[in-house]
């Protein structure tokens, strides 16, 4: 991705944030919290702009994410 001049950024839970991590390599990930896979030591992403994608299973009428994550 470095190549595009783009950097992919993966979510890995530190209780009570989520904090954003650069992944370089697919290997650098272990299951994490819930259990999803998450990043081991990697540099941290403090990014004003970024796409984000975000999962969700319902939206309301104005496109926003129904429900706050976490079973909640």
């Amino acid at each position: 991705m470095p190549e595009a001049g783009k950097m992919a950024a993966v979510p890995k839970v530190e209780s009570p944030e989520i904090r954003y991590y650069i992944l370089n390599d697919f290997s650098k990930l272990r299951l994490g919290t819930f259990p999803v896979p998450e990043p081991l030591e990697c540099p941290g992403v403090q990014e004003e702009k970024a796409l984000v994608s975000v999962p969700g299973v319902a939206f309301d009428e104005e496109r926003n994410r129904i429900g706050c994550g976490k079973g909640l």
